[in-house]
């Protein structure tokens, strides 16, 4: 249930499911499939993709990725991962009825990833 304006409204159930691995390839290259299902009453979105990250050097990155999401839509991206910090592009190609709406799939992300904590045993 979701209350708004003092309504209190029913929601549906939602679901997400994201399966993703990420499989070394050689030294430099670290390819990462994704899946993405969503389902809300009777909407469901699939989207299916893989990124590759191109090792710059021990702490960058360089990240390509291919994205299609079902009858919808085909998605480029581009990233670069500094340290921690991810940055990456994406734009959405459409390729459904929602082609006619003119604002169009550019978005950013900035992503911040904590270094790994070691721990030591006083063993």
């Amino acid at each position: 249930r979701e209350r708004i304006n003092g309504v209190n409204l029913s929601m549906p159930l939602h679901f997400n499911a994201h399966l993703g691995i990420s499989y070394k390839l050689d030294d430099k290259v670290l390819l990462e499939p994704q899946v993405l299902y969503m389902a809300q009453n009777k909407a469901q979105e699939l989207n299916v993709g893989s990124l590759l990250h191109f090792s710059l050097n021990k702490d960058n990155d360089a990240i390509i990725g291919f994205n299609w999401r079902n009858k919808n839509a085909f998605i480029v991206q581009l990233g670069l991962r500094v340290k921690g910090i991810t940055l990456r592009t994406s734009y959405c190609f459409v390729n459904s009825y929602l082609i006619e709406y003119k604002n169009r799939g550019l978005e950013f992300s900035l992503v911040y990833t904590s270094p790994k904590k070691t721990y030591r045993s006083n063993f």
